[in-house]
């Protein structure tokens, strides 16, 4: 057992440096493999967080397909997470919302980030209350609905402003897309 999660520590080191460097394709075969040896383990948890991992890999690559598998496993493990299994409900559905909305498809992604919100309301966590409200600022930009659109991005910036969050690179990537679209609303 002691020999599983050392492998796992030792593989997540390889995987956090293929990440920084933006090798996803290679990546994506040390996920499985700690995949692969968690089964040794049963924990639910490094379970969710990979399956994630794998969905966030194969979103970057665009095999959008393989990365809905990916977030909808994060769906059924989920229900053995207990006390987290909100928080990778809304992780998951952040997933299958950005996915979908790459593909084209805005009413699906739409579907699962209201899933998202729900979930949001009850976690307290400020980072993936942001990622909700990004996600869905950015939808309505998508959908042509530019006004909701900035309304959701200034409450996502206004999250991070309230928790001295201002001069993340979040923040200024926020600041950046709000500007950008009233500059589009003043040209039409």
């Amino acid at each position: 057992m002691e020999k599983i999660k050392s492998e796992i520590e030792d593989l997540k080191e390889i995987c956090i440096d293929l990440v920084v460097k933006g090798k996803y394709n290679n990546v994506i075969n040390y996920y499985k493999k700690i995949l692969e040896l968690n089964k040794g383990l049963e924990d639910s948890f490094i379970e969710a967080v990979f399956y994630n991992n794998l969905g966030n890999a194969y979103k970057k690559i665009g095999e959008n397909d393989k990365a809905i598998r990916s977030y909808r496993k994060i769906v059924y493990i989920s229900e053995n997470l207990d006390e987290m299994k909100d928080k990778f409900l809304l992780i998951a559905y952040c997933g299958l919302g950005d996915v979908h909305s790459i593909k084209g498809n805005l009413d699906e992604a739409n579907l699962y980030y209201d899933k998202a919100l729900k979930l949001s309301e009850n976690i307290k966590e400020i980072g993936l209350k942001f990622q909700v409200y990004n996600c869905i600022g950015l939808l309505h930009f998508d959908m042509g609905e530019m006004e909701k659109g900035i309304i959701w991005l200034r409450d996502a910036y206004k999250l991070l402003e309230e928790n001295s969050l201002i001069d993340t690179l979040k923040a200024k990537g926020i600041k950046k897309n709000i500007e950008k679209a009233e500059e589009y609303m003043n040209l039409i």
